[in-house]
């Protein structure tokens, strides 16, 4: 099921589309709710450059939810 949100939401957060995914994805890891490796294929992104938007928030992704 696709999740829609509004492209005035985005334009008002100043994202992308993609941005906006890759921000939901590292909330939703960051809350315990997806492995980094479900995160990063959700978004499109290899494991390091996920990893790397993680560090870009400090979420810290060492030791948590490795699972390959």
């Amino acid at each position: 099921m696709p999740l829609t949100i509004p492209d005035e939401l985005l334009r008002e957060a100043g994202l992308s589309e993609h941005e906006g995914l890759v921000e939901f994805a590292c909330r939703l890891f960051e809350a315990g709710r997806l492995t980094v490796w479900s995160a990063a294929k959700g978004t499109g992104l290899t494991r390091t450059a996920f990893e790397e938007e993680l560090h870009h928030r400090h979420i810290p992704f060492i030791g948590r939810n490795q699972q390959t």
